[in-house]
């Protein structure tokens, strides 16, 4: 699939809102979405659903919407359909909640081997990766990002090492 989406207009906008639909079918403690809804301070939507039969991401941004609910964690309109998105509300839910009020900064959209468009990642705030999203069957899983230090010796320590 060759889903080539411009994120071009998003770059330095602000994440305001993370609607996430948890795949509750699941008995795994992995976190499953069936669907990610990013928005943008510019009201624009960034929609992430897995793609069972090929085990890609479909991605999907929509324009600015009206909605009278807009941002409340309740509804918001797509065109001329009503969309309910669920939120979680578990402690594994809050990943999403240190990239609020952050500007996106970049988005890769990586193909597989075999030609598969299976993972994105976002990076807000920074030009590193913050999280991404991996299709897997009929759901998407959530890594977040984090960059490997380097552990500190102190000189008293490395001194007697080197005994």
């Amino acid at each position: 699939m060759n889903n080539l989406v411009d994120f071009s207009a998003l770059i330095g906008t602000r994440l305001t809102v993370v609607n996430l639909i948890e795949d509750r079918d699941l008995s795994t403690d992995e976190l499953c979405l069936t669907e990610a809804v990013l928005i943008f301070e510019e009201r624009e939507l960034v929609i992430l659903t897995p793609l069972p039969e090929t085990d890609e991401i479909e991605i999907s941004i929509n324009p600015p919407h009206d909605s009278n609910t807009f941002g409340n964690g309740s509804f918001c309109k797509l065109g001329s359909e009503l969309v309910k998105a669920k939120f979680l509300n578990n402690e594994q839910s809050q990943w999403y909640r240190q990239f609020y009020g952050h500007k996106l900064q970049a988005v890769w959209v990586s193909e597989n081997n075999q030609g598969y468009q299976d993972l994105i990642t976002f990076a807000f705030g920074q030009l590193h990766p913050s999280f991404s999203l991996i299709a897997e069957g009929s759901v998407l899983k959530v890594f977040v990002h984090q960059q490997v230090r380097r552990r500190h010796i102190s000189q008293d320590k490395l001194q007697t090492r080197q005994l």
